[in-house]
């Protein structure tokens, strides 16, 4: 797993940390809006990731089959 993607994993559970506290502690209302926020900032986030990893996630996969035995 590349750094870039252990940062965010890390980063997605303090999250999750943060939001259920939020919850707990009553604030439901500004809880579901900062959820809201995060959830659009995770998700830029992993499209982000994906296009600039996404060459390099294509040729192992097709490193990968090839050395199963398929073909390229």
């Amino acid at each position: 797993m590349s750094d870039a993607m252990l940062y965010v994993a890390a980063w997605v559970e303090s999250w999750k940390a943060s939001v259920l506290q939020g919850l707990e502690d009553g604030e439901r209302g500004q809880g579901m809006v900062e959820y809201g926020l995060i959830l659009g900032l995770v998700s830029i986030a992993a499209i982000a990731i994906m296009v600039l990893l996404g060459g390099q996630i294509g040729t192992r996969f097709t490193a990968i089959r090839v050395a199963l035995g398929g073909t390229p």
